[in-house]
């Protein structure tokens, strides 16, 4: 008893994945010869099925859980940096708008879009509005429940006049690079850190991307 009791204790499972996507199950006895098991992996939802509506609600707040830091991020970084940190109802308005947008985005991708498993974020696009305010003076301080009128007034004028000048800036900037593209003043070479200031560099995708998309099972 105490030999065979050896026997089954000196049995050890060892798995490896295979190049075909099966994994391969190796058994040593106690004598180490291998005895390989191979079995399919199972997928729990394909692509193209659909969750119940209780698993689908669940994986719904997982996914908002999941992506609730990177989206909110940026929003508070504008926000400190347009001054509207004084206004917890502006911020709050700000961090709705992102979300709302967002999600606007994530549902065009989805239906009509490339239907990415992904939801479509704020982006990295923060970075550069960030480098812009940066130039600017500091904000005024601003006490919030020991404010004069004017003071709240002067804030509010800040905000809004550093916003104006943010979207100004992205509109001219663009309308520039489109101008010194045609122009051909950026060079083609993409080994030119200049190269990715063209506004053509990614024209392809434009052209091979229908405009209008109405998916069907299985594309």
């Amino acid at each position: 008893m105490a030999q065979e009791s050896d026997i089954f204790l000196h049995e050890q499972v060892m798995s490896s994945d295979t190049q075909d996507g099966e994994k391969e199950e190796k058994t040593c006895n106690h004598v180490g010869i291998e005895q390989p098991v191979n079995y399919t992996r199972q997928v729990v939802y394909g692509l193209e099925d659909v969750p119940p509506w209780y698993a689908t609600i669940a994986f719904g707040f997982q996914q908002f859980l999941a992506s609730f830091g990177s989206i909110i991020a940026g929003q508070i970084i504008i926000g400190i940096k347009m001054c509207m940190s004084y206004n917890t109802v502006l911020m709050g308005r700000l961090m709705s708008a992102g979300f709302l947008i967002c999600g606007i985005g994530t549902f065009l991708q989805s239906t009509f879009g490339c239907r990415l498993a992904i939801i479509q974020g704020s982006g990295s696009f923060f970075v550069a509005v960030v480098t812009i305010l940066d130039l600017k003076d500091p904000c005024p301080l601003v006490m919030p429940g020991n404010a004069t009128q004017e003071e709240l007034d002067s804030a509010d004028e800040e905000w809004r006049s550093r916003m104006l000048e943010i979207i100004i800036a992205i509109i001219t900037t663009w309308i520039l690079c489109v101008i010194l593209t045609v122009a051909d003043v950026f060079p083609d070479d993409p080994t030119n850190p200049a190269y990715n200031a063209r506004t053509d560099i990614k024209q392809d995708a434009l052209v091979a991307t229908p405009w209008f998309l109405a998916p069907y099972p299985g594309m």
